[in-house]
């Protein structure tokens, strides 16, 4: 169903270069556009500008090698009221959104009718500068967006949002194949959501590339990894039933849980080469088949409390490791429960805990992957900023197969496994188990707040020093 607000429709020529681009713009009142080869070399490729014109529609005719809208803003207003559906931009071939242009689509007449818009093969080179949010495709009204492939070039500028989803809008997204350079972004605002089809792959592996998720994100694909999310919103991981091997994975180095963010995921989520910081109430909600967390050299923060669970219950935080991994980590600076810690034992599996102000950390119990003989590797466990009544275990059985564990308690003094001890007691909710203290007899929780107390004013009168 085409948006025909007029009977005619304006055919705009291209120009043969960037310099001598035609305008789009409507004429005599025609605001549905169409984009047509150069008249002087039609095989050739077709140069465009925008104007800062509003239109009702953009299509393309002919096949020339490729259409180049060179820069300049156009907006595609559908101008509909009621329901259905609206053709709002349709590209029949190759399309470059070339320096500084942006696509606007909007619906002015505020309905829930739905623009179409099929990308065809659509482009977005790398600026040759930071252009901020000056250029790429701005979504506020509710869309279906389809094509064969929608790319975005490498760039060394700032990020440069290529699809930036506003006003309350709803998309629906099934181009075939979408690949993110470095530095793009996507950004859904609050209260529009932004849905990405089973049928649609997306790469959004490239360093930097950004998805800022105030609204809703939800990825119905086998596979999705996030090298830099910043989430204060609801990202949700529901792959389509059947899909083989789906897969979570946090893979940067800058990815942020704040506010009252939500990542709701249907299976395990990974931290590979990856971190993620967990602030302010996120939580992670794994809503069936796995119960992993897992950390693959990842770097885990918990600033926020009890974050992640499985269906209710507790999560497991499995260890990866290898011949030539790295170390992973774990910092929480407020209180947080898991199920077990789960070392995947091959060479060189290491853990470095970090619990801070006045945070406790909570295990069920410490279990292994059973391999044993030419398999059976190290598993290293190596805890920092300790005071006692800080880490919790229900089952202490698991402590025993550690290959080595090192404590730094608060002040710096170093404690190898031999000199630590587990003490009978409650964890906070009450919980009966155990608790790893330095000393042979546990502290009463009086003298231990006097201690801690004075060991946490050391720190910062050191701190301040330095």
């Amino acid at each position: 169903m085409c948006a025909c607000a007029y009977a005619g429709t304006t055919e705009i020529s291209g120009g043969s270069d960037a310099a001598s681009a035609s305008e789009i713009k409507a004429v005599d009142g025609n605001l549905d556009i169409l984009l047509s080869p150069s008249e002087n070399n039609p095989s050739g490729e077709a140069f465009f500008v925008g104007n800062s014109s509003t239109i009702n529609s953009l299509k393309t005719s002919g096949a020339p090698s490729a259409w180049n809208i060179a820069s300049g803003k156009t907006t595609i207003d559908i101008n509909q009221s009621g329901d259905g559906e609206f053709d709002a931009f349709i590209n029949n071939g190759t399309m470059t959104l070339g320096g500084e242009t942006t696509l606007e689509f909007v619906n002015s007449a505020g309905s829930s009718a739905v623009a179409n818009i099929d990308f065809g093969d659509l482009s977005i080179p790398a600026p040759v500068q930071d252009s901020a949010d000056s250029f790429g495709l701005r979504i506020k009204t509710n869309a279906n967006i389809t094509g064969k492939s929608f790319t975005v070039g490498d760039s060394d500028a700032s990020q440069e949002t290529s699809i930036w989803v506003s006003n309350n809008s709803n998309v629906n997204y099934a181009v075939e194949n979408s690949s993110f350079g470095r530095a793009a972004r996507i950004k859904i605002d609050k209260g529009s959501t932004f849905t990405v089809a089973k049928t649609a792959s997306m790469s959004m592996k490239a360093s930097q590339m950004q998805v800022v998720v105030d609204g809703t994100f939800v990825f119905n694909g086998r596979y999705l990894q996030v090298n830099e999310g910043i989430i204060s919103g609801t990202l949700t991981f529901s792959p389509y039933a059947g899909a083989a091997n789906p897969q979570f994975v946090i893979g940067g180095t800058r990815s942020q849980l704040v506010g009252n963010g939500v990542i709701n995921t249907a299976t395990g989520i990974m931290l590979q080469n990856g971190s993620l910081e967990v602030k302010d109430n996120g939580k992670v909600n794994i809503t069936k088949n796995e119960e992993a967390v897992e950390l693959d050299v990842g770097k885990l923060y918990l600033g926020a409390e009890n974050v992640f669970s499985c269906n209710g219950k507790l999560t497991d935080l499995n260890i990866i490791g290898g011949k030539y991994r790295d170390q992973n980590l774990l910092s929480v600076s407020a209180d947080n429960k898991f199920n077990n810690l789960y070392w995947q034992r091959e060479e060189n599996v290491k853990l470095s805990v970090i619990v801070e102000e006045g945070a406790h950390l909570y295990f069920n119990a410490i279990t292994f992957d059973g391999r044993t003989g030419a398999f059976a590797g190290t598993t290293e466990l190596i805890i920092s900023g300790f005071v006692e009544r800080s880490i919790f275990l229900k089952d202490i059985t698991g402590w025993g197969e550690l290959t080595n564990v090192t404590l730094f308690d608060i002040e710096g003094v170093k404690y190898t496994k031999d000199q630590l001890y587990w003490h009978d007691g409650k964890y906070i909710d009450g919980t009966d188990g155990f608790w790893l203290s330095t000393s042979a007899v546990i502290p009463e929780p009086a003298t231990f707040a006097a201690i801690f107390g004075a060991a946490a004013l050391a720190l910062v009168a050191l701190r301040r020093r330095k």
